[in-house]
């Protein structure tokens, strides 16, 4: 709109804030029972209200945590839009709020009548995402982002534990793997060992869903897990990613590498914004690695 990009994270964002005024508005006139109406329940949908297994995780009461919540969205959501594209993006939100949903009807067929409302877990699972790509970005204090994204798993399954909130620790945990395991299946494995990633592609090339991409797969390779100087150099073009890095005077000091005048990385990360990694041609994906490598062999000779 204008020279404003609209993504498809801005828009989401714009849905749950929208909703969140709506329901907040709702309850203070009395209306609770209309914003119940968009809210999980297991027996409305067993009795055909199937709208609920997706409108539960836009409604969200307005509090601090919800804010925080935006803005995870906001700054870890639009980089993952911008690698894999809006429509890709669109099937990894979409299934995990199916996720949720699904496995709460699943319980409720053992006679356990269930709800729920809110999308922290589906947010959180975007920064799981983000860190299947950059595992190595570090964060504040120079925290590396996968033990960064260890530590938060591992205290908020603490927190449902302790709860007692098991059903809801399973969807929770299930939702974050699953995000980083669709990262996977597009090409990002940096944030796994050797020997682990071998096993759980073994693993998972033998589900009917999963991409047969052997040769893409096979191997770890630079343009799939690119170094966090990469990281900096490929998003300073872009505000679509402004998380608060450790030293980032000097990153943000970070020249622009020589490359050669015929690769015009502008032109394929626009081209990946739009239409994800995949719509590159071979020779594209060449170039892209080719610029990547310059930006190691720069690092290295620094």
């Amino acid at each position: 709109m204008g020279r404003s990009p609209v993504t498809l994270v801005m828009l989401l964002i714009g849905i749950h804030l929208l909703v969140m005024v709506v329901t907040a508005l709702l309850i203070s006139l009395g209306h609770a029972s209309w914003a119940n109406a968009l809210c999980y329940s297991s027996n409305a949908v067993w009795q055909g209200q199937v709208l609920r297994l997706v409108t539960y995780a836009f409604v969200n009461p307005p509090s601090i945590w919800f804010a925080l919540d935006m803005l995870m969205l906001y700054y870890f959501g639009r980089e993952v839009e911008r690698l894999l594209g809006y429509k890709k993006f669109a099937l990894l939100y979409g299934g995990l709020i199916l996720t949720g949903s699904c496995i709460l009807q699943l319980v409720s067929l053992g006679g356990i009548s269930e709800k729920m409302s809110g999308g922290q877990s589906v947010n959180f699972a975007i920064f799981a995402a983000f860190v299947a790509i950059y595992p190595e970005l570090p964060f504040l204090f120079g925290i590396r982002a996968r033990w960064m994204l260890v530590a938060l798993v591992a205290l908020a399954t603490l927190q449902f534990l302790e709860a007692r909130q098991f059903t809801f620790m399973m969807i929770f945990l299930f939702k974050s793997f699953g995000a980083i395991l669709f990262m996977i299946a597009q090409g990002y494995r940096g944030l796994l060992p050797d020997d682990l990633y071998s096993s759980l592609l073994k693993f998972l090339q033998r589900l009917p869903f999963f991409p047969q991409r052997t040769g893409a797969l096979s191997a770890r390779s630079s343009l799939a897990t690119p170094s966090s100087a990469s990281v900096i150099e490929a998003c300073s073009t872009t505000t679509s990613f402004v998380p608060v890095f450790a030293d980032q005077k000097q990153y943000g000091a970070l020249a622009r590498p020589s490359l050669a005048p015929t690769i015009n990385i502008d032109r394929l990360l626009e081209k990946i914004s739009q239409n994800g990694l995949d719509s590159l041609t071979d020779e594209e994906k060449k170039q892209l690695e080719q610029a990547s490598n310059a930006l190691v062999e720069r690092d290295r000779s620094a």
